[in-house]
C-alpha cells in the first residue's frame, strides 16, 4: 500500500503508532508501527509502515489511481477524496434486535465527521418525512466518534428509523437518492448516505432495503451490489418498451478461459438481469424457477451488453428471454420462468 498524504495533515495531526491501549500493536493492527490520520478515510492508516518519503507531488501509485478513486457520472474519476464526510447509524435498535413490546424505548447510535465535530444529529421514526433532534453525549470532540440518544414511544405499528448528521462546517449527512444524484451509479468508496431500519408490528428490526426512483437497492447482490467485492457492478436500465438493459464491462476477475468470460458469470449475470424484467425492478416478488443458456459462441473480456424482456405472464408464471452481446453481436441467449412464491399469491 502505497498512499500519497498532504504535508499540512502530517504537520496538523497526522501520528505514528506503535502501542495502543497500553500495549504494543498487535501484528493484526499493523505491528510494529501504523500511520494514523486522524479524518482521512481508513485505508490511509497505514499498517507495517516501512518507509517515510517527502515529495513535491503526489506518488499516484496504483492504491491511489486504479483504486480509492471515485467514478463520477461524465466518466471522470474523483481523485484524492481524503476525509471521511459527516455519517450516523442508529445502532440501538437495529438489525437483529426486536423490540419486545409497544411503550418507550431508547434509540441511540454513533455519528463521526472527518471535518471536525458532530454538530447535531436528527432522527426520524416516519420513515423521513419529519426529524427530531437528538441529544449529544458530551463530550463531543473533534474527529471522534460522538454518541447520540432520543427517547422514542413505539405505538405497536410498523415504523423506519433513521438519523443524519450534522457536522460544523454545515455539511449534511445525505440519502441514498441524494447521493447518487451527485456521484452516479458507478460509486463505491465514500458512502455516508443514511441507513434506515425497518421495525414490523412484532417488533423485529431488519436492514431496510432503499430504494432509488422506486428501485430497492440491495447492497450485498452479486452483480448490482456496490458493497459486493465480486459485483462488476451493473447498473440496470428500463426503456419505454419494457426493455431491461445494462451494458458494462468484465475484466480478468470473470476470466474463464484465457481472454474469455467464465460461463457461470455469464449465468449469473443473465439470472440477474431476467429476474429484474420479471419483477419489474425487483418490485414483486418473484424466484427463478428455470433458467436456460445458450452459448452461441465464447463472450470475450471487455465491453458487454445484456438485454432481457417478458416474453408472457400465465398465471403466478412469467416467461423471460434475454441475450448477451458483444461488439461484433450475441454470444449468448438465455430463457427463464420466474415463479410467484405461494406466500405472495395468498396475500393477493
Amino acid at each position: 500500500m502505497t498512499r500519497s498524504i498532504p504535508i499540512e495533515k502530517c504537520l496538523e495531526d497526522a501520528m505514528l503508532a506503535y502501542s495502543q491501549n497500553g500495549e504494543r500493536l498487535r501484528p493484526q493492527q499493523g505491528y510494529p508501527l501504523r500511520l494514523l490520520v486522524p479524518g482521512f478515510e481508513g485505508n490511509m492508516n497505514i499498517k507495517w509502515l516501512r518507509r517515510l518519503h517527502v515529495t513535491a507531488e503526489p506518488a499516484y501509485s496504483r492504491d491511489e489511481t486504479s483504486k480509492y478513486t471515485d467514478p463520477m457520472p461524465d466518466g471522470t474519476a474523483r481523485e484524492f477524496t481524503f476525509y471521511m464526510e459527516a455519517k450516523s447509524i442508529i445502532t440501538r435498535p437495529s438489525g437483529g434486535q426486536r423490540l419486545m413490546a409497544p411503550g418507550f424505548h431508547e434509540i441511540t447510535g454513533i455519528a463521526w465527521t472527518g471535518r471536525g465535530k458532530v454538530r447535531r444529529v436528527e432522527v426520524s421514526v416516519d420513515d423521513g418525512k419529519s426529524w427530531q433532534e437528538a441529544q449529544l453525549q458530551e463530550p463531543v470532540l473533534t474527529r471522534a466518534l460522538t454518541r447520540f440518544r432520543l427517547p422514542w414511544h413505539w405505538d405497536g405499528q410498523p415504523a423506519v428509523i433513521q438519523s443524519r448528521a450534522i457536522d460544523e462546517t454545515g455539511y449534511v449527512q445525505p440519502t441514498l437518492a441524494e447521493l447518487l444524484a451527485v456521484r452516479g451509479d458507478n460509486y463505491v468508496y465514500h458512502n455516508n448516505a443514511i441507513w434506515p431500519w425497518r421495525i414490523a408490528a412484532d417488533g423485529e428490526v431488519t436492514q431496510m432495503r432503499q430504494a432509488v426512483d422506486g428501485r430497492p437497492v440491495v447492497w450485498g447482490n452479486p452483480v448490482t451490489g456496490f458493497r459486493n467485492a465480486i459485483a462488476p457492478p451493473l447498473v440496470m436500465h428500463e426503456d419505454p418498451d419494457r426493455l431491461w438493459w445494462s451494458e458494462f464491462e468484465l475484466g480478468e476477475a470473470y476470466q474463464g478461459p484465457p481472454g474469455w468470460v467464465h460461463g457461470g458469470v455469464l449465468a449469473l449475470v443473465l439470472d440477474q438481469l431476467l429476474g429484474e424484467a420479471a419483477s419489474d425492478g425487483l418490485t414483486k416478488p418473484l424466484f427463478t424457477g428455470t433458467i436456460t443458456l445458450r452459448y452461441l459462441r465464447g463472450t470475450p473480456l471487455g465491453k458487454l451488453r445484456a438485454e432481457a424482456a417478458i416474453e408472457r405472464t400465465d398465471g403466478h408464471k412469467t416467461f423471460v428471454s434475454g441475450h448477451m452481446y458483444d461488439a461484433d453481436g450475441k454470444t449468448v441467449e438465455a430463457e427463464g420462468i420466474f415463479i410467484k412464491p405461494q406466500w405472495a399469491r395468498d396475500a393477493g
